[in-house]
């Protein structure tokens, strides 16, 4: 079918966003979480309420984040979704995947969940995705794979619920079994450098039966895809009807077991355009020292201890320095300083990549360092960037290591 002719199956009823806002970064985007660092800059395509958006922009700070969708009022939502969380790197962008409104190589990490499986041309749309990429960036997308998905008990009724599912979203120009085509589809897309895996949702418990049951018996008889069904003439009223039972009869059962698995793909992008190659020619090439190197003045370090019991550490690290803990926290990360210590403790995925940057340093002049940095050969990942005691920077030195730069200058002095 047609890309003109694509219409998104689920449109945005409260029984769709609800299954939205429980996404997160950790629970729909693991694959692309050791690819995040500081300092990168990420687009996410198809942002919906927001959840895993704010998860991303926690993790990339001092990074920018760009959220594009196609609904403004779910953009609205994103929005607050981001000021409850206090993250200021997001803005959010109106946009069409197959028509992205951003110059080539724009964006470190292209991110895409759950939308190729909307998309009529879900090819058409990792190509622009690969577009505004930077090289050496990555393109990553997930999606589910209903013909794949399984259950118990057979309770009747949700057979006829897959095959209505099945024939509804072809007819709006989708694929519901795109997981298992992502890596076809990635390299019809140009894409030489493709890493194909799997993940799965699986509900269980009473409260996961119970929310993942009710919110597919309010979609089939109340959302757009509940219109899309009827008025398609794919099913008549009554079944819908019967197929929102089935599913709160299977939310009954205690021993109710259901899988989502889902394909995900990490396309690395290779390559280096004409403006491109110059900068990394010039990053590679050897040069001479100069004969009197500008040097930052260091005014103290801050060690990173990455810990599970973050008030239990605090309790250690205070008699160990003798200094109180000032705590604060990042987006899901909660952190606290004490002495030349900072503590940090939160969720598997952020923790992961906060372990990437090695230390913080207090520098007089932000500015100084940055030319001591670019002098020795240093990349400047992000910055510098006002914060709310003074400024910092990201940078990546040349053996790799990723180290923060902060210091307590107001901004325009």
């Amino acid at each position: 079918m047609s890309t003109a002719n694509a219409v998104y199956t689920h449109g945005h009823h409260e029984s769709v966003l609800r299954s939205h806002r429980r996404r997160t970064a950790a629970n729909s985007a693991a694959h692309l979480l050791p690819d995040l660092s500081p300092g990168l800059s990420v687009l996410d395509v198809g942002c919906g309420p927001g959840t895993i958006t704010a998860d991303l922009a926690a993790l990339v700070a001092p990074g920018e984040v760009t959220a594009v969708d196609a609904s403004g009022d779910v953009l609205e939502e994103a929005r607050a979704t981001a000021a409850e969380r206090g993250l200021t790197n997001v803005r959010f962008v109106r946009g069409d995947v197959l028509a992205l409104g951003f110059p080539d190589d724009s964006f470190d990490v292209v991110h895409a969940h759950q939308v190729l499986q909307h998309v009529g041309d879900p090819v058409a749309a990792l190509r622009e995705m690969r577009r505004v990429c930077r090289p050496g960036g990555v393109v990553a997308a997930r999606d589910a794979d209903y013909a794949a998905m399984a259950w118990y008990p057979e309770v009747p009724g949700l057979d006829d619920w897959r095959d209505l599912y099945h024939r509804v979203a072809r007819a709006s120009g989708g694929e519901p079994d795109a997981g298992r085509r992502l890596r076809a589809w990635a390299r019809a897309a140009g894409f030489a450098d493709v890493t194909a895996s799997a993940s799965a949702w699986c509900f269980a418990d009473d409260a996961d039966r119970a929310w993942w049951s009710d919110l597919w018996a309010e979609r089939t008889v109340a959302s757009s895809y509940a219109s899309l069904a009827v008025d398609g003439g794919h099913a008549r009223r009554e079944e819908v009807e019967r197929i929102a039972a089935a599913w709160r009869e299977w939310g009954a059962r205690e021993d109710g077991w259901f899988l989502v698995p889902h394909g995900e793909i990490l396309c690395r992008v290779r390559g280096v355009r004409e403006g491109a190659r110059r900068t990394v020619r010039a990053r590679l090439t050897p040069r001479t020292p100069p004969t009197r190197l500008a040097r930052m003045e260091i005014l103290g370090t801050s060690l990173r201890v990455c810990v599970d019991d973050l008030d239990a550490a605090i309790g250690v690290y205070e008699r160990i320095t003798g200094a109180e803990a000032a705590r604060f926290a990042q987006g899901p990360v909660s952190a606290a300083a004490v002495g030349p210590f900072l503590l940090l403790s939160g969720p598997p995925g952020p923790m992961e990549i906060l372990r990437k940057v090695v230390a913080t340093l207090a520098v007089r002049d932000v500015d100084e360092a940055a030319a001591t940095l670019k002098a020795v050969g240093a990349e400047i990942l992000a910055g510098p960037t006002p914060t709310s005691i003074g400024r910092n920077l990201v940078a990546r030195h040349p053996d790799g290591s990723v180290f923060e730069y902060v210091d307590r200058r107001e901004t325009g002095r």
